[in-house]
């Protein structure tokens, strides 16, 4: 099974559990439909968009898979959007600051 068609049945999947709460698409802007891609590379990626942005969510949660190619060597540029809650400033801030940490460092 190939990571795409993966990714497709959890979608599937949490769509019964969350029902009409919560839709999705994944869109494809290149012939990207049969490339290899890395299994469980997008699914882990998309479980954070359920567990931790759309679990409360009660209407109208979305999310979007959007696959592409970014440039003539064939690599993929990936994109996983959902409206849901979103982090909190002061996590997101801290989080940042850890990485900035480990840039430093190197």
């Amino acid at each position: 099974m190939s990571e795409i068609e993966a990714v497709n049945n959890y979608l599937a999947i949490q769509h019964l559990r969350f029902a009409d709460r919560v839709s999705y698409s994944i869109n494809f802007l290149a012939e990207v439909k049969n490339a290899l891609i890395l299994p469980l590379l997008i699914q882990p990626l998309v479980e954070n968009s359920f567990t931790h942005g759309l679990q409360d969510k009660k209407i109208d949660g979305f999310i979007i898979i959007t696959i592409d190619l970014c440039d003539e060597k064939k690599n993929f540029l990936i994109s996983i959007k959902d409206n849901g809650c979103g982090i909190p400033e002061e996590k997101f801030e801290a989080i940042r600051k850890e990485f900035e940490k480990i840039e430093t460092n190197e």
